[in-house]
C-alpha cells in the first residue's frame, strides 16, 4: 500500500521519516475513522450549533473525550444496561451474549473497553 504517490519507490530515511510517520498514522489511525469522527463533530453540532461547539471542544482534554465515550467503570449499571439491551439476530439464551454477560463484563478493567463497542 503506498502512502503517497509514488511511495512505493521512496527509501525512509533521516530527513523523510518525519514525514512517513505521519502518513503511516494517517494510514492506518486516521482514515479508517474518519467517517465516524465526522458523524460525530456533526452530532454535537446539531445540539450545541457551531460557535457552542467550537467554544466546547477548545475546553475538552484528551482525558474528557475518553470519559465521555466510555465512562468510569463504577459509574456502569450492568444490570440496567441489560435490562435496555436489544439483540439483533441473536437472543439472550445465545451462547456469546450469556458469555459476556456473566465474564465478559464483569472485570472493571474491561468495562470501559467495552463500553466502547456498546
Amino acid at each position: 500500500m503506498e502512502l503517497c504517490p509514488g511511495g512505493r519507490d521512496l527509501v525512509v530515511n533521516s530527513k523523510n521519516r518525519h514525514r512517513y510517520v505521519k502518513l503511516l498514522i494517517q494510514c492506518h489511525f486516521v482514515t479508517p475513522v474518519a467517517e465516524q469522527v465526522k458523524c460525530f463533530a456533526q452530532g454535537f453540532s446539531d445540539l450545541l450549533g457551531n460557535s457552542t461547539l467550537q467554544q466546547f471542544l477548545r475546553a475538552l482534554e484528551p482525558e474528557d473525550l475518553d470519559l465521555m465515550l466510555y465512562g468510569k467503570g463504577h459509574d456502569l449499571c450492568i444490570q440496567d444496561w441489560k435490562d435496555h439491551t436489544e439483540y439483533h439476530e441473536y437472543t439472550e439464551a445465545d451462547e456469546q451474549i450469556i458469555w459476556f454477560w456473566q465474564g465478559g463484563i464483569l472485570d472493571p478493567h474491561t468495562q470501559p473497553v467495552c463500553m466502547g463497542f456498546s
